[in-house]
């Protein structure tokens, strides 16, 4: 049995109800309601992180909407639930994704490779250079992407990832799905594609608010900007290329 921890707005009652349909028929997964961060309507939202204003426009050359800063520190406290148990693993998700029917059976597969990833995204990634590790069943990889945007609907950690970003991200310096996908050489990130959920209708349906700010070239920050992103991609790049030179050595090739 491995925990969920689903991130849910108290008053985005369809939504839940939508994804307990969803997800009801799933094996061998225990669903736990992550209230989300509202900072709309709460007010000491500190104890989750901290969101760094002037350190936000310098890298990202603008400021943050309300939706980055509630998601930002929704998953963080999805993740710091998960630390208060004695679980090895947990599932992150937000509230508008759909399991393929072979989800249990895939994650089974994933888990018994874990030695080779920290955090394993489940869906919604960018093929895009990108090397195959293990083969699953269903048509579906265990891969390394070096280069590709990837979302955060869904992701699986270990403890020593949680811990990590925990300790690490606790102040809000860009976007969540940026912050996680930096590339870091202390944990260990691969992804499964194809992947096994799907975004749900309603998932356009926005409740968080606007998720994404756009950064054009007459902000102050622009330049900025565009270097922390041409950084920050160059350090993935070589994180990652370095970690599929370690799993292809001959001897990785026994599941280890």
């Amino acid at each position: 049995m491995i925990n969920c921890f689903i991130i849910n707005l108290d008053h985005s009652t369809e939504r839940w109800e939508q994804f307990t349909r969803n997800w009801g028929t799933i094996p061998d997964i225990s669903w736990i309601r992550v209230s989300a961060v509202d900072i709309s309507r709460e007010k000491d939202v500190s104890r989750w992180g901290r969101y760094c204003p002037w350190t936000f426009r310098l890298l990202n050359g603008r400021k943050a909407t309300n939706g980055e800063i509630g998601c930002y520190l929704s998953h963080l406290k999805a993740l710091k639930m998960f630390l208060e148990t004695d679980d090895e693993f947990a599932i992150i998700c937000e509230d508008d994704i759909r399991p393929e029917p072979y989800f249990a059976e895939i994650l089974q597969e994933a888990l018994s490779h874990a030695r080779k990833w920290n955090i394993l995204r489940l869906g919604q990634c960018r093929e895009k250079d990108s090397a195959a590790i293990v083969q699953l069943s269903h048509g579906v990889c265990l891969k390394i992407c070096v280069k590709g945007f990837a979302y955060s609907g869904a992701c699986l950690f270990d403890r020593q990832a949680a811990e990590f970003l925990v300790r690490r991200l606790a102040q809000m310096k860009v976007p969540w799905d940026l912050a996680i996908h930096r590339g870091w050489s202390e944990i260990r990130e691969a992804s499964l594609l194809p992947g096994i959920y799907v975004l749900d209708e309603i998932s356009e349906q926005s409740t968080l608010g606007n998720r994404c700010g756009k950064t054009t070239f007459l902000s102050p920050f622009w330049w900025s900007a565009q270097l922390y992103k041409i950084f920050s991609r160059r350090i993935r790049y070589a994180i990652q290329r370095r970690r599929i030179r370690e799993l292809k050595r001959p001897e990785n090739d026994s599941g280890k």
